[in-house]
């Protein structure tokens, strides 16, 4: 919402200070569990001196949307269950607290159009991220995935605040 001179509205969502508090701490927590996840976790499987540091082949890239989803969809048999799962549903809820606390935090993250292009800018930081620092691939389908769990969120975030604010 913007005020008469067309400048966002600020106030904070949440007025308790001790629910606002709760919250920066569940970011922070979340935070800190998506950077394990993300950047720590599978560490063993860094090149520590790779010879084409910005080949977009090396490591594993893809820039085709849907190319693993197909893959993994089409192909499921090739796949043990879990890893099926945690391709799916896993980069489905990791970016669904982002999106649920986003709006929560900031007023001008309730504005859909601000949240998207935040939530691309931050999943395509940790894309290049994990390619650049080999501790992962970057995968358009993650960010496609990712994606549609912030935006999950964010409807449920939004959902449960009109429905407080009755």
């Amino acid at each position: 919402m913007a005020n008469e001179n067309g400048v966002a509205n600020m106030k904070p969502v949440i007025r308790s200070r001790w629910l606002r508090a709760f919250i920066w701490l569940t970011t922070v927590l979340y935070g800190a569990v998506l950077i394990y996840l993300l950047f720590i976790r599978d560490r063993r499987h860094i090149v520590l001196s790779h010879p084409n540091i910005l080949s977009w082949d090396r490591p594993y890239a893809n820039l085709i949307p849907f190319r693993t989803i197909d893959g993994y969809l089409y192909h499921s048999d090739l796949y043990n269950f879990d890893v099926w799962f945690q391709v799916f549903f896993g980069n489905l809820v990791l970016f669904l607290p982002f999106g649920f606390l986003a709006p929560l935090l900031s007023g001008w993250m309730r504005s859909f159009p601000r949240f998207f292009i935040v939530l691309l800018l931050v999943l395509l930081g940790v894309e290049l991220i994990q390619k650049f620092t080999f501790t992962g691939a970057f995968d358009v389908d993650d960010i496609i995935l990712n994606s549609i769990g912030a935006i999950v969120g964010y409807i449920l975030s939004r959902l449960i605040f009109r429905s407080a604010k009755s």
